[in-house]
């Protein structure tokens, strides 16, 4: 990706996936928020259908120069392996809007369903994520990432980091989905219950 983009070895990549106009996924504000990054950061913004949506949200945000469109898009789920290497974070924001049921109290009460998370964690890829119960105690105290109570801690975040963390994150990131989220080793039991419970 640092080739396609034309970006130095060294500059690091936040990855942002999904829709670019949904409210919910405050993608608006973390477009804003790259005005405040350090200069080694830059967001790169993944999105099935880019053509429109983009220049949209970039027009939005006249002047954000930290703030790139990927140079691959409409992949399938498998090529997206590719573009999650290429990521040193990957972020998954999520608010309550309440303009319909999904985005209400659904938002409240993520828990562990943002695929979008377990996506980047899959592949061992360190995540930002906000203040949204479980996964955020689990990002804080696994060492996964970046946990933020509010937005505008992420430039101040970011400047702290250094290779070596981000090393260290993605390891754990790989044993934390080994351990915790891997459905090939955890879903074993479910379905032996289940069983139990159909030959009854």
């Amino acid at each position: 990706m640092h080739r396609a983009l034309n970006l130095p070895a060294e500059r690091k990549i936040m990855l942002y996936m999904g829709s670019l106009a949904q409210p919910w996924t405050m993608v608006d504000e973390l477009v804003e928020n790259t005005r405040s990054w350090d200069t080694d950061w830059i967001l790169v913004l993944h999105y099935s259908s880019m053509s429109q949506a983009y220049p949209q949200l970039k027009a939005r945000h006249p002047g954000t120069d930290k703030v790139l469109m990927s140079p691959w898009t409409d992949l399938p789920y498998a090529g997206l392996v590719d573009v999650l290497g290429c990521a040193d974070l990957g972020v998954a924001l999520y608010r309550s809007v309440f303009t319909d049921p999904e985005d209400g109290l659904n938002m409240e009460y993520l828990g562990l369903s943002s695929g979008k998370t377990i996506t980047y964690l899959r592949h061992a890829g360190s995540v930002v994520v906000n203040d949204r119960g479980i996964m955020g105690d689990y990002v804080e105290n696994r060492g996964l990432g970046i946990r933020l109570h509010a937005l505008e801690e992420l430039p101040a975040a970011l400047k702290k980091l250094d290779d070596r963390t981000l090393e260290g994150w993605s390891a754990e990131c790989h044993r934390f989905y080994s351990e915790v989220l891997d459905l090939d080793k955890r879903i074993a039991p479910l379905l032996d219950t289940v069983e139990r419970l159909i030959g009854r």
